[in-house]
């Protein structure tokens, strides 16, 4: 039951695996009659009005395009030595936080002068950090809570349980382990000091309280409730966790757009007449270079008569290069919804996207990970220490590794049956359920 009044503002990092999955659910709740606003990248302006929400553009710095993150990443990649963690944050997600924050504002006042006595509830998406000045008393309009929504690995998250993000994150809850923990946590706090004095000048600068806390961890101390979008089992436990996390199950298969046309070869795979064992291999929608983890997979199953290969490009009006010889099995088109490739597929590789790790269990399918950037490191981990499949702990794995690791993953029984069983997990929670319980408990605290 929808609260009178209560319209949702719903902010988003402009990113295609950001985006899609907090549209998703936004769709859900606009058919459940909630009044939805999203505040996100011009580019996304026609699929966010196409579900029937009020779209409103990010500005300056924060209206990202895939183009500029898809430079962002390469450069990290091509640099050598790479960038520090604290200079890519400055530039990043501490950097577009005044840009975003003042874009927040607009939105909120807009929502008022339409509706005086409207009562505003924010949701944000949990690179965006732009709601938190916010949070934190800035500005002339206040919402009656903030809602995270958590759509990559908890990374931020100080504990006592966990050593910190630092390209792959690990759990370690014995007595050791939390000593170690302790110590590693404090050592990175001090390889981030430029990025926590200059989140406290935005602090000073935007009027907020400072909550004296490393600026990682706000979105989950601060928050009235934050729900990580995936079940229990794909993330690393914490004892120490606050009161607010939540879990969702993730979003399954169902609540997504479905595919509208298919390719020519699609019933080799819908249909599979030969019963061959389906390898479905793609690298999200950013970082897209084909010879990563595509043509390696290509490549190591070309000779096996049993299987098939069904490569995703990531990128409408992708092709691979006119000189390159397709193997005799394998299938690809430009895009494909996972949901629609991964019912049919016996593994997944992967560079490791949150999503694409979600999608995968969700359509209870082992996975092969390897990546880097952004939380790519953090999901291989995870998808190891879960059981759910083997990190590979490169981005541009031999052709041989790869051949291992599929076969391996194929013929040991132990990752399709954890694969299921967390597929059964997620098949327990009510994602939107949760979400809406959630916004619901804020709007009653809230009078």
């Amino acid at each position: 039951m929808t609260s009178p009044k209560v319209k949702l503002l719903i902010c988003i990092t402009p990113v295609y695996g950001h985006v899609m999955p907090i549209r998703a659910v936004a769709t859900a709740l606009i058919g459940r009659g909630y009044d939805v606003t999203v505040l996100t990248g011009s580019d996304y302006k026609e699929k966010i009005e196409d579900i029937g929400a009020t779209f409103v553009p990010l500005e300056g710095k924060a209206d990202l395009t895939e183009a500029i993150m898809a430079k962002l990443i390469k450069n990290f990649v091509a640099v050598i030595p790479p960038p520090t963690g604290d200079a890519l944050m400055l530039k990043t997600f501490i950097g577009w936080i005044p840009s975003q924050h003042e874009s927040v504002q607009k939105a909120l006042k807009s929502l008022k002068e339409a509706d005086p006595e409207a009562r505003i509830l924010v949701l944000f998406e949990s690179a965006f950090r732009g709601t938190l000045p916010t949070l934190l008393g800035a500005g002339d309009i206040r919402p009656i809570g903030q809602i995270g929504l958590g759509v990559v690995p908890i990374m931020g998250l100080t504990s006592i349980d966990t050593a910190p993000w630092k390209g792959g994150s690990r759990s370690d809850q014995s007595e050791e382990g939390r000593r170690e923990n302790i110590i590693l946590n404090e050592k990175d706090k001090e390889r981030f000091v430029k990025s926590q004095a200059r989140w406290e000048e935005i602090l000073k600068e935007t009027g907020s309280k400072d909550p004296e806390l490393y600026w990682r961890d706000v979105p989950w101390h601060k928050a009235n409730r934050f729900i990580q979008m995936c079940a229990p089992s794909i993330e690393y436990p914490r004892s120490d966790a606050p009161a607010g996390l939540r879990y969702s199950g993730g979003l399954g298969p169902g609540l997504r757009d479905p595919m509208k046309s298919f390719p020519s070869w699609w019933d080799d795979i819908a249909l599979n007449p030969q019963k061959k064992r389906i390898i479905a291999v793609s690298q999200g929608t950013i970082s897209t270079d084909v010879k990563e983890l595509i043509i390696p997979t290509m490549m190591s199953m070309k000779d096996r008569g049993d299987v098939l290969v069904v490569a995703a490009l990531g990128k409408r009006g992708a092709k691979l290069a006119e000189d390159f010889v397709v193997p005799d099995n394998t299938r690809y088109a430009d895009f494909i919804p996972y949901d629609e490739m991964l019912q049919y597929a016996d593994v997944f590789v992967t560079n490791g996207g949150y999503g694409s790790v979600q999608h995968a269990l969700g359509n209870g399918v082992p996975l092969i990970v390897g990546g880097i950037g952004a939380d790519k490191v953090d999901n291989a981990m995870r998808v190891a220490w879960s059981g759910a499949g083997i990190n590979l702990e490169t981005h541009r794995p031999t052709v041989e590794a790869l051949q291992e690791a599929v076969m391996a993953t194929l013929d040991d029984p132990k990752y399709k049956k954890r694969a299921k069983e967390i597929q059964d997990e997620m098949r327990s929670y009510d994602p939107i359920g949760v979400i809406e319980q959630s916004i619901e408990e804020v709007v009653r605290a809230s009078t």
